[in-house]
């Protein structure tokens, strides 16, 4: 099997100067062993300059960057009512998000796939929110559950959360096609319900960066980008520590949508605060 090439992405090396350094050396996809050797050589070649202390809401080069490949086209439109923070991977967005929204959006429950990261209950239970699960992965046909997942969030009261990964589904690998996420997007603007995007593996399930981030950008735009919206928002809790192969960095960011009409620059400082 031939040796898969070094691959840069355009967003790639403006995420973080540590990020920067490593993709200089090479993203490389299905390559053994050679991960921790990047991440050496770009300690190595870095110092320890790069471990110097931060704002609380993280390195503004950082947060600026790392909403280009998940929104992608949609930001020039999103520059007044998106608020983000840098987090230490997904896991540390996803607990900001848990006691966040639980004390400013008040949901009565929070839905969660029944098959899922083992973290995602273990963060809304210590929020103090009630978990309720939707079915998600049909043993008996090997797909996606969707009528299933339809009934239990149709269930869900207005401002009630939804934590949906939005590719690469950790464990059951099966993904909504677009038609899918299209019913389910339509069912969450019906309802008024808020979405947790959990996206800690963009680029890896169809290769495509782009596609990936394709739920996520399809409920941006047709979900809160009217004037007259009254939805309450949406968050997304972005990992690269598996597709930069960064563990145990701060190479996360929690990202919050807000309707056009509201702005975020307060949310931007809840944030802060709350950390």
């Amino acid at each position: 099997m031939p040796k898969p090439q070094p691959e840069l992405l355009p967003w790639v090396p403006m995420v973080t100067t540590y990020a920067m350094a490593c993709c200089h050396f090479a993203r490389v996809r299905f390559c053994d062993g050679c991960q921790l050797a990047t991440d050496l050589q770009a300690k190595a070649s870095l110092g320890e300059t790069t471990h110097e202390y931060l704002d609380i809401a993280g390195s503004p080069i950082f947060n600026s960057q790392a909403k280009e490949p998940i929104f992608g086209p949609l930001m020039p439109g999103l520059q007044s009512n998106l608020a983000s923070i840098q987090t230490v991977s997904g896991t540390g967005a996803n607990h900001l998000a848990g006691p966040f929204l639980a004390r400013y959006l008040c949901p009565t429950r929070v839905f969660i796939p029944a098959q899922t990261w083992i973290n995602h209950r273990s963060i809304w239970e210590v929020a103090g929110v009630p978990v309720a699960e939707y079915p998600y992965y049909s043993s008996a046909t090997k797909t996606l559950d969707l009528a299933g997942m339809l009934n239990a969030l149709a269930t869900a009261n207005t401002n009630d959360v939804v934590v949906l990964q939005a590719c690469a589904h950790n464990p059951t690998g099966v993904d909504l096609s677009q038609s899918q996420w299209r019913q389910v997007a339509d069912l969450v603007r019906r309802k008024s319900l808020f979405v947790v995007f959990d996206g800690a593996y963009q680029g890896f399930a169809p290769g495509d960066v782009n596609g990936d981030a394709w739920a996520v950008r399809h409920f941006t735009e047709n979900i809160l980008a009217s004037e007259s919206t009254t939805h309450p928002g949406m968050c997304v809790a972005q990992s690269f520590s598996k597709n930069f192969g960064l563990y145990g960095e701060r190479v996360g960011a929690l990202h919050l949508v807000v309707p056009p009409h509201l702005s975020a620059e307060g949310v931007q400082v809840t944030f802060s605060l709350q950390r």
